[in-house]
């Protein structure tokens, strides 16, 4: 999306399982956000209740975030979650990195 300094945007984190996993509904799904000192976070850390949608075949976040200068800065997100088959459940950690071209 197109960033400006100084006014709130949003990024997408969604968590999609492959295949025969689902999400985990019990599990604290959780993202944690951090940033070069130009991105401000109202949000810092999110659960499973700031959801923009969460069911089994998706857990959506809608990140928000305020620029605080123009350049291209680097948001990164801290995503800890949990994907089912029948057979098993496997929780993971991932680190996403995003750079944000800020006008």
């Amino acid at each position: 999306g197109t960033y400006s300094s100084g006014k709130l945007g949003s990024v997408a984190i969604s968590l999609t399982p492959r295949g025969e996993y689902h999400v985990n509904q019990d599990y604290p799904i959780s993202v944690a956000l951090s940033g070069d000192t130009a991105l401000q976070f109202p949000k810092p850390q999110m659960g499973k209740a700031e959801c923009a949608e969460f069911n089994e075949k998706l857990a959506r976040f809608d990140v928000p975030v305020t620029p605080q200068q123009a350049g291209k800065h680097e948001l990164t997100a801290k995503v800890k979650f949990a994907v089912c088959s029948k057979e098993n459940c496997v929780p993971d950690e991932r680190t996403l990195a995003l750079a944000l071209a800020v006008e």
